[in-house]
């Protein structure tokens, strides 16, 4: 969709705002549930810290990116441990607004859905929403969208799909079951002809990580 000036400055406004309005309401929150268990892993050599299963899930964005603010923020959780969520949690849902136009949404829809959705992650619970989750749920909109394109696919775009499938089932038990959707999809349209590959190196991936550390 056509980038229009008043229209992108003001989502960047309202962007502005939700993240400045959700950073002043956690300013007093600390680490909590999820991330204990990672920063326990930043003591730890070898690959196993990276590999281990949290709560039954793979989840490496979350180990790296918790090894790299305990080596540059130490201890000090707010802002530096809360950004990411609040930035990644903008970025996602501005991304959302774009797909929506880009599927043929109203403009004016679209916009009231990202400034509703821009102002719900203003929650204490954000603080705590893995960054993983974040990562898979953007990836599963770009590749849905474009799976479903009409267009037959380049191989730099399967390529690119290919990546998007393995960052996912890396990121979170739900990226594997969002890769698994989108299979069961496009085995109903008729559309898994064309992106079959596509899922061979995540399950790849994920296949003999389960089989390691299932037991």
């Amino acid at each position: 969709p056509d980038w229009r000036p008043v229209e992108t400055a003001a989502a960047v406004t309202v962007a502005a705002t939700a993240i400045v309005l959700t950073c002043w309401l956690g300013r007093d929150t600390w680490f909590r549930i999820d991330v204990w268990d990672f920063l326990a892993r930043t003591r730890e050599g070898g690959f196993g810290p990276w590999l281990r299963p949290h709560e039954g899930h793979l989840q490496v964005p979350a180990v790296a990116l918790h090894r790299i603010l305990y080596e540059t923020a130490g201890m000090r959780f707010w802002p530096w441990y809360y950004l990411p969520h609040v930035l990644g949690y903008a970025g996602l849902v501005f991304l959302m607004w774009r797909v929506l136009l880009a599927r043929g949404t109203s403009r004016v829809a679209a916009f009231g859905a990202y400034t509703v959705l821009s102002f719900l992650g203003a929650a204490a619970f954000l603080s705590s929403v893995v960054v993983g989750d974040l990562i898979l749920m953007a990836i599963m909109l770009l590749v849905a969208h474009r799976l479903d394109a009409d267009t037959a696919p380049r191989p730099a775009t399967r390529l690119a799909v290919a990546l998007g499938f393995l960052v996912m089932v890396t990121s979170s038990s739900l990226g594997v079951a969002a890769a698994a959707s989108c299979f069961l999809a496009l085995a109903l349209t008729g559309g898994l002809r064309r992106w079959w590959w596509c899922f061979l190196p995540a399950a790849a991936v994920y296949g003999s990580w389960y089989a390691a550390y299932s037991g």
